[in-house]
């Protein structure tokens, strides 16, 4: 009894753990595609396919498809996209994987996951066996592969085989051969049975979507050889192809036959009344219907030609949950497998992206495979325009100027060219010499700057740059040349890393200039202090903290990269300038610009504190001057900001303007004055410099009497106003008012406490305030 019991346990786990293993957990995938007619696709079948795989594998994974369709939708095929992309970009989706049209795959391909990170090529799949220009053209986003093809559709010629047999004419391989070919026949036809019915050539150039396709693949068509690339569109064989689009139009009068919509083209297939016919290749069933034999579009010379490439790919959004993740891999794989694909070939359900397919004998038994080896497919520049719906439509209706009106084909071309280029200013002279002549100005100006550093070290005109020792003057002057370099930045292609460039030259260019000044005014304060001393002894130290400061913020700025927008111009040329985003970035921004007008109220104080010290009188009221120049140069940036430029050629030169204005002006009025004053007394001799420099040492003394002469009168005139504000006011005296007061007693001081500078600089100082004297005088 215990033995049945025992073997009863057994059998009965033993089924258990087999019900187990072939019951297994069924994991569930949704997809989504779209198609618009729901009879005649492709993915309810390959789904089915897998599922049926699956469940003899025991792979444990189904998909459930959504299909929508014009019966079960009544959404269109660029509103579902824009559905898709609404559902991805909230991130709230129920959907795994997605077949879609290639043509949107720079739309949703940021939302995809890149295959290549997860499909290894192995002995059964290889990534490499698709064909290379199908993957590059409809399957790329950004350098990642986020879709494989499920099925490709290409555009071909119709030719109607009865009539070319009947007058013994080839399937023409050019334009100039289907033009011959189609005068020779439908004269015959006229003259012989009056048939005037007879398309020559429907074209397809009307207002629908395809239009883009039979232009571009038109222009496609007129590359020198098959391996060129696609014409740039101002050339001779872009110009070429437009001409011999009209040609074919004035011929046959086909005007209105050109602007019919795909309806026309397609009854014209069914009842046979026209010689050629480019349209899109149908499913295998339909085509039967037709009397036309396919081929390859004609181009301009034989052996080149162009077919533009569309289908439906399958791709595996990047938000899947990790436990679905390897199951939706294993599902795309078997899906764009070789030998699930080869099975829907062979039953002309699909067209493969996997050229080896129509190298093997059983499969080209069934499909046409030398049609699909002769092809030059040609995507669409989806990715092109943020906008693809729109730059198409702009691209048909620039070229119907000159198809369907009178406009030149170069204009029209242009026009074209610039929906999507953008114009720089640069050292070529293809588009404009503005780059070329400003670079020039630059390294002139710069140059002049630069030599002008020689007269700091000529013994003759050392007392005329008293101001600062010679080391100051090199940064001062190499700091307004980096303001002039800042501008150069932006010659040729706009770049995050050269708007960051831009702030961090401005930065240092504004240290290097105004720091060495802030440190003069500060040792030359007119009373003894600590902070003065201990700065004079830590000239470079002190500089060296501010230029630190410049290069910790702008180095926070790469923390989080500017970024580059399109000024995209309506009928004009586009270009682009640098946007920053970032909200961090803005405040290490407004930071910066917070430290340096820090600096310029610092520099006006210490200049209202020294207006009247005498032996740098001058030198103070230029440098006021400078600083209301750049106040205006300021204020001018402001508003250059604010407009809105639709000029890339005004929008350099405005800029480069300001830049230059602020450079030179400050050059003059803080170091080049010098020079022409130098000039203006250069009949003084090195015996009268020198007997100046002695007279105002020897007179030392006195102007130490002075210094106090001139403290006491204006302690007393300060005294005095206190004295009279305490009559009035009571004892109404504040810190404040001490403070201001103090201010005040600085400014009205003539000389200035020198025990902790150089005696010989301050009678250079002199030296230089005698010679601007006399000038004025």
């Amino acid at each position: 009894m215990i033995l049945l019991i025992l073997l009863f346990f057994f059998f009965t786990l033993k089924y258990f753990t087999f019900f187990i293993k072939k019951v297994k957990c069924i994991v569930e995938l949704n997809a989504l595609g779209y198609n618009f007619d729901g009879e005649n696709q492709i993915y309810t079948k390959i789904i089915e396919d897998f599922n049926q795989y699956s469940a003899t594998n025991n792979l444990g994974v189904k998909i459930n498809i959504n299909l929508l369709t014009n019966l079960n939708s009544t959404i269109s095929i660029a509103s579902y996209e824009s559905t898709i992309e609404n559902l991805l970009n909230k991130n709230k989706t129920n959907y795994d994987i997605y077949f879609y049209d290639n043509i949107y795959t720079p739309i949703i391909g940021k939302y995809l996951l890149n295959l290549k990170e997860y499909i290894y090529d192995d002995e059964d799949y290889n990534l490499d066996m698709f064909d290379p220009k199908i993957i590059s053209e409809s399957c790329m986003y950004k350098d990642k592969i986020v879709g494989l093809p499920i099925t490709l559709i290409y555009t071909l010629l119709y030719s109607n085989v009865k009539l070319l047999e009947k007058y013994d004419k080839r399937v023409p391989k050019t334009w100039d051969e289907l033009i011959e070919t189609s005068q020779y026949i439908l004269e015959k036809e006229r003259v012989l049975y009056n048939n005037t019915n007879l398309l020559a050539y429907n074209g397809l150039f009307n207002d629908g979507e395809n239009a883009f396709s039979s232009i571009y693949e038109f222009i496609y068509s007129f590359r020198k050889t098959a391996d060129s690339p696609f014409p740039d569109l101002t050339s001779e064989e872009a110009v070429h192809a437009l001409e011999m689009m009209k040609k074919i139009k004035e011929t046959f009068s086909l005007e209105d036959e050109f602007k019919s919509n795909d309806g026309f083209s397609i009854d014209k297939l069914v009842d046979g009344s026209a010689l050629f016919i480019r349209y899109l290749i149908f499913p295998d069933p339909i085509l039967h219907l037709f009397p036309y034999k396919l081929s390859r579009m004609p181009g301009n010379v034989e052996g080149v030609s162009g077919s533009i490439l569309s289908g439906f790919n399958v791709g595996i959004i990047k938000y899947i949950k990790d436990e679905n993740k390897d199951k939706a891999i294993t599902a795309v794989k078997y899906i764009t497998s070789k030998e699930v694909l080869r099975k829907f070939l062979m039953r002309r359900e699909v067209i493969p992206g996997i050229l080896s397919l129509y190298d093997e004998e059983e499969v080209c038994e069934e499909a046409d495979c030398e049609l699909f080896k002769s092809l030059q497919p040609i995507g669409k520049p989806s990715n092109i325009s943020n906008n693809f719906d729109e730059y198409s439509k702009n691209f048909r209706d620039y070229i119907y100027e000159y198809l369907y009106e009178d406009e030149d084909p170069l204009v029209v071309l242009k026009k074209v060219q610039d929906l999507t280029k953008i114009y720089n200013i640069s050292l070529k002279t293809g588009e404009t010499v503005v780059g070329v002549v400003y670079f020039i100005i630059i390294i002139v100006l710069s140059t002049l700057m630069l030599l002008s550093l020689i007269f700091v070290f000529m013994e003759k005109y050392v007392p005329f740059f008293g101001f600062v020792s010679p080391d100051l003057w090199i940064l001062i002057v190499f700091g307004l040349i980096i303001i002039l370099f800042v501008s150069p930045t932006f010659l040729g292609e706009v770049k995050p890393l050269k708007c960051h460039l831009e702030i961090f030259l401005l930065s240092i260019g504004f240290t290097l200039t105004f720091i060495p000044i802030v440190y003069k005014l500060l040792i030359n304060f007119p009373e003894e202090n600590f902070i003065s001393k201990w700065i004079c002894r830590k000239k470079f130290f002190f500089i060296f903290i501010f230029t630190l400061i410049d290069v910790i913020l702008n180095g926070f700025l790469l923390i989080n990269r500017f970024t580059v927008k399109d000024i995209n111009i309506t009928n004009g040329q586009n270009f682009q300038i640098c946007e920053n985003k970032n909200l961090f970035n803005k405040f290490i921004l407004f930071l910066n610009a917070t430290i340096k007008m820090i600096v310029l109220v610092a520099l006006l104080l210490l200049i209202f504190i020294e207006w009247n010290i005498q032996i740098t009188i001058y030198d103070v009221r230029f440098i006021v001057i400078s600083i209301y120049i750049n106040i205006l140069t300021t204020i001018l940036y402001i508003i250059f900001k604010a407009l809105k430029i639709k000029n890339y050629i005004s929008y350099f030169l405005i800029y480069s303007s300001i830049l230059i204005i602020f450079s030179v002006t400050n050059y003059i009025f803080i170091f080049g004055f010098r020079i022409i004053i130098a000039f203006l007394k250069r009949n003084d001799s090195k015996l009268d410099i020198v007997k100046k420099i002695n007279d105002n040492f020897i007179n030392g003394i006195s102007m130490s009497s002075k210094i106090i002469s001139t403290q006491n009168k204006s302690d007393s005139f300060q005294n005095s106003q206190i004295s009279s504000n305490t009559i009035n006011n009571s004892e109404k005296a504040t810190g404040k008012l001490k403070i201001i007061s103090k201010i005040i007693t600085y400014h009205y001081s003539t000389e200035n406490v020198i025990s902790f500078r150089s005696p010989k600089t301050d009678e250079i100082n002199t030296f230089q305030t005698n010679h601007i004297m006399t000038i004025n005088d």
